[in-house]
């Protein structure tokens, strides 16, 4: 992954995938923008289908351990790599 954010303002733009306990994928979606410091807009998106469902505010204590992208594609690779 190149170009991940060091920077919980860097966040904005980022496409991400929570993870299970387990290490399986649960979430996936992109970070909107920062609404204040720390806390950020992210839209979700379908793990079926892969279109965008909802926007919700999250605190970015609530990011710990997600997996960051500078793209699309980038976040689609890894999810291909790991469901195979």
């Amino acid at each position: 992954m190149s170009d991940c954010p060091t920077n919980p303002v860097d966040l904005p733009g980022h496409f991400f995938h929570t993870l299970h306990d387990n290490g399986a994928i649960k979430y996936q979606g992109q970070v909107v923008g920062r609404i204040e410091p720390g806390l950020f807009l992210v839209e979700l998106f379908s793990y079926n289908d892969g279109l965008r469902t909802h926007r919700q505010v999250v605190p970015v204590s609530d990011m710990t351990g997600w997996r960051f992208y500078p793209s699309a594609e980038e976040m689609i690779d890894y999810h291909e790599r790991v469901t195979r």
